[in-house]
């Protein structure tokens, strides 16, 4: 069962398992971004949990498997923010092709729509490369999940120390500084049950995008046709930009969220617990050391 109102307006459709799907792409992008930041922080988490369980023991590999799936999630962190500026840049002009459908004929509009066309286009292929990057990546993450000590998911544990690895001069990063920083516990059991729905929150809205840029292609494949019926009355155009407008303003949100948070995401944690926790070094061994200085 498929319900949806005016085309360039918020829809919504009943997908087969009845489960609304919304297709506002604001509200769409606004929560991937909320997801992916909700996600990252997990991942620390539980990478800091790993590091601090494994510091005295054999992970097998599963401390670098889980870096590099995180190095994999967090790798297309500058694609997203170039994503949503061709967003923004999209909504001018598919905003002004409205205007301008409102005083021309459907076959005054063809170049126009064409040229609008070919931007949906590259943002719907572009929204499901980038969908089937972080599905690969997720795919990897519940295999280094599933071998998660049982222990780790039992209780919390011991401190980790951040190793800043990049240079933190932006004050927007503030927050997440904190809560990497902080002297803390980290909950295995609580970081996965947040990854887990940071990750569906992503998944969805990806969802939803990929739903609305193949909805905006639709319609500007007929509004670029010879026998186009598109057409914008003034009212329909009040509609169209309230809508975008509003789009607009959530697009220049996420795009500033993921610009100022590029840098801390590439935060590591490192484990000082055995350095920390290592016999002193014999009289003989000292003397050695000495002797090379």
């Amino acid at each position: 069962m498929q319900t949806e109102k005016h085309n360039n307006t918020p829809f919504q459709i009943l997908a087969d398992d009845m489960t609304p799907i919304l297709s506002d792409m604001g509200q769409a992008a606004t929560d991937f971004s909320k997801g992916m930041q909700a996600a990252m922080i997990a991942l620390y988490s539980i990478q800091a949990a790993l590091i601090a369980y494994y510091s005295t023991r054999n992970s097998k590999g599963l401390i670098e498997s889980f870096q590099n799936t995180r190095n994999g999630l967090r790798a297309d962190w500058e694609k997203y923010t170039i994503f949503f500026k061709g967003c923004q840049a999209y909504s001018e002009d598919y905003v002004a092709l409205c205007q301008y459908s409102v005083t021309h004929r459907s076959s005054e509009t063809l170049a126009f729509a064409s040229d609008v066309l070919d931007m949906a286009k590259d943002l719907s292929r572009e929204t499901r490369i980038l969908q089937f990057n972080n599905s690969r990546a997720c795919a990897a993450l519940e295999t280094d999940i599933q071998r998660l000590p049982s222990d780790l998911r039992r209780k919390p544990s011991p401190t980790v120390v951040v190793n800043f690895n990049v240079e933190m001069n932006n004050d927007k990063l503030t927050d997440f500084i904190q809560h990497v920083n902080s002297p803390t516990t980290y909950d295995g059991v609580e970081a996965v049950r947040e990854l887990n729905a940071a990750l569906t929150t992503v998944r969805t809205s990806f969802h939803n995008l990929d739903l609305f840029w193949t909805r905006q292609v639709a319609l500007l494949v007929d509004a670029s046709s010879p026998k186009s019926t598109f057409t914008v009355t003034a009212p329909d155009l009040k509609s169209i930009s309230e809508t975008w407008s509003r789009y607009r303003v959530a697009l220049q949100s996420i795009v500033a969220t993921f610009s100022t948070s590029s840098d801390a995401v590439k935060v590591d944690p490192i484990n000082e617990f055995v350095k920390d926790q290592r016999p002193p070094r014999s009289l003989w061994s000292r003397f050695k050391h000495a002797l090379c200085m």
